[in-house]
């Protein structure tokens, strides 16, 4: 599953997000259909429970002075999926998407391990998705800080009210896919945590999520299951003592 990181990987601490929502044709997609619909098939012949619905993707954001900036435009997943897959050959846009780094009173990181039937099967990573219409705002602002929350809720059980979030962001980059984590602190400690996200996950026959992964140190961190932004991370949160 891991890939190793970009040239261009960073963790960049930010406090404001100024992201917008605009409709907009995408030409590598456009141009590139036919492959698309042959690897959504077969995508989809392995794990049919795959939906082509529609997702968000960015342009090339700004990020300085503690701001992300940057206008996100909706896509079907089929293409988005096999950009993805392809290796992100249009380098212009990027997979900006918000993750809540849930963590346990007792300073460890609670993960998920992705389900057999999605399209990261057995990767593990922090409850996000990729932003969709739902995302977005009557005033056509993207809702990211809401979407974090949502995540959490849908994918672990955990709502917002149980968990205190940080006021800022850090947006990890890896190439073509930028990770806006935003830390959750629960007042339960990892292991009780992790159960009762367990069990929420047992009771629910749709879970996204097959499972959960305390990682409680750099130590902990599995290159061959989690991305690599994702230890990307890691090891810059754990690095600063936090």
């Amino acid at each position: 599953m891991s890939a190793a990181l970009s040239e261009d990987a960073a963790v960049i601490g930010v406090d404001r997000l100024d992201v917008r929502v605009e409709d907009r044709r995408w030409t590598w997609a456009d141009e590139n259909r036919s492959a698309i619909e042959a690897h959504w098939a077969e995508l989809v012949r392995h794990r049919p429970r795959l939906f082509n619905g529609q997702v968000l993707i960015a342009q090339r954001p700004v990020i300085a002075g503690g701001l992300y900036r940057t206008t996100y435009f909706p896509v079907d997943y089929a293409s988005f999926v096999s950009w993805r897959d392809f290796g992100w050959p249009d380098r212009n846009v990027v997979n900006g998407f918000a993750m809540a780094a849930l963590r346990g009173a007792d300073g460890a990181y609670v993960a998920g391990i992705m389900g057999a039937h999605t399209a990261n099967a057995g990767a593990i990573y922090f409850a996000a998705g990729t932003p969709d219409l739902g995302d977005v705002l009557p005033d056509g602002r993207l809702d990211l800080p809401g979407s974090v929350v949502r995540e959490l809720e849908e994918e672990t059980g955990v709502a917002e009210r149980e968990v205190t979030l940080a006021p800022s962001w850090h947006v990890v980059v890896d190439g073509c896919r930028m990770a806006l984590m935003r830390e959750a602190v629960s007042p339960l400690p990892a292991a009780a945590l992790a159960a009762r996200i367990d069990a929420f996950i047992a009771a629910d026959p749709g879970a996204e999520l097959a499972g959960t992964r305390i990682i409680r140190s750099p130590a902990d961190i599995d290159e061959a299951q989690m991305p690599a932004f994702m230890g990307l991370y890691l090891r810059a949160v754990f690095g600063n003592g936090r």
